[in-house]
């Protein structure tokens, strides 16, 4: 049952990130929800039901979406793995936690993505921190606390503590 919920919120978050997030871009930086719920999960649940969401997430964004077939799969499940290493005493009721480690996280995601996709492109890794992963995982991590502070009970990173 839970595979049936977790799969539905899924593709409600995926249209609201294929809609709505594109009016949210500022400077050419949009946030991450799917990574956002990516990472609930793998907290909510435990690290191989992050890492395998996050690779099924991951590879439904490549499939519909443009670049590299994988890239996203890689990437998000990737992250679900690192995010279950962060001791479960840091997340609570707190905003503060909460966005510290969805900022780590997306610091990993987009690095990692960015790193890959520009391979051969003669991007520097300094530009791929300060121009892409940075200012990415910060609205990412804005966004959650966002979500977090106006509607408590949907993603209630404390109870998937």
């Amino acid at each position: 049952m839970n595979i049936l919920k977790y799969g539905l919120i899924f593709i409600g978050l995926y249209l609201l990130q294929l809609t709505f997030i594109p009016l949210l871009v500022v400077y050419g930086i949009k946030p991450d929800i799917i990574l956002i719920y990516v990472v609930y999960l793998s907290f909510k649940e435990g690290r191989i039901w992050g890492t395998v969401s996050g690779f099924l997430m991951g590879l439904i964004e490549d499939f519909f979406g443009f670049g590299f077939i994988g890239l996203n799969a890689l990437t998000k499940s990737f992250t679900a793995f690192i995010a279950h290493a962060f001791p479960r005493q840091i997340l609570g009721k707190r905003l503060l936690q909460t966005g510290i480690v969805l900022f780590c996280c997306g610091c990993i995601h987009d690095f990692l993505f960015n790193l890959i996709y520009s391979f051969g492109a003669g991007v520097s890794v300094v530009d791929i921190v300060f121009k892409y992963a940075i200012p990415t995982a910060l609205y990412t991590s804005l966004l959650g606390v966002l979500i977090c502070a106006i509607f408590p009970k949907i993603l209630d990173f404390a109870d998937a503590v």
